[in-house]
């Protein structure tokens, strides 16, 4: 059966109180604020970003007795990658 490799992202939600004039003014302090004075809140959400189907790779005895890429060779960056783009 053939592998694929499905890519995420994980977002954490973070939260900075700042005192300001405005939005403007309180998105630039915000944007200068060091990271220490960010609170993580939570918020977490994964998003799903893209299948690739991977090839076996010629040479590889596991790709080539299973028909399909190994996790070694996906892994290691040597079984290409064709996208549907999904």
């Amino acid at each position: 059966m053939p592998k694929f490799k499905v890519t995420a992202t994980m977002d954490v939600g973070y939260e900075l109180i700042v005192e300001a004039r405005n939005e403007a003014e309180a998105w630039e302090l915000a944007g200068d604020a060091d990271i220490d004075g960010w609170e993580s809140k939570g918020g977490q959400d994964w998003t799903m970003e893209n299948v690739f189907k991977h090839l076996p790779v010629e040479g590889c005895e596991e790709c080539e007795f299973f028909e399909t890429a190994c996790p070694e060779c996906i892994l290691y960056g040597e079984a290409k990658e064709v996208s549907d783009n999904v």
